[in-house]
């Protein structure tokens, strides 16, 4: 099993995040079940969650896992990883993580940074670090590499 990425090069991708879920999505080369590990420090990912449906091969030739994780603390910071039940494939480092939506009518400041076509270029790297020492951290979803 290795992590592989879609024609439009994603491979991890955190979406539909609430204050009690949220979605993840990865792409493999083989057919496997699917497993994410949850925690709230780094390094102790003790939430685990696994379906043993197998994923869908997509046009592009790539498994494409998907997995909606509910029953999470609102408003907190969770760290992941991804994989099969047999086999951590990514994640579970300082760079690899979300927080969850806050409890609904909670007045709290929160910045979004959209972009189009990040890239992985210097042109792209400078501007994701002028931001992140703007802002102190680089966002509330974050998958660094």
């Amino acid at each position: 099993m290795a992590l592989a990425y879609n024609s439009n090069g994603f491979g991890t991708m955190i979406q539909s995040i609430t204050k009690e879920g949220v979605t993840i999505i990865w792409f493999t080369t083989t057919q496997e079940d699917s497993q994410v590990k949850l925690g709230t420090t780094q390094g102790t990912l003790n939430m685990i969650y696994t379906d043993t449906t197998p994923a869908v091969l997509t046009s592009d030739g790539v498994y494409k896992h998907t997995m909606r994780i509910r029953g999470l603390a609102s408003n907190t910071k969770y760290f992941y990883s991804v994989g099969s039940s047999g086999f951590q494939l990514f994640g579970n480092t300082v760079n690899e993580f979300f927080y969850t939506a806050p409890d609904y009518n909670t007045a709290q400041p929160m910045r979004f940074w959209a972009l189009a076509d990040y890239g992985h270029t210097g042109g792209q790297v400078t501007a994701r670090n002028a931001f992140t020492s703007f802002n102190g951290r680089l966002c509330n979803i974050c998958s660094r590499r």
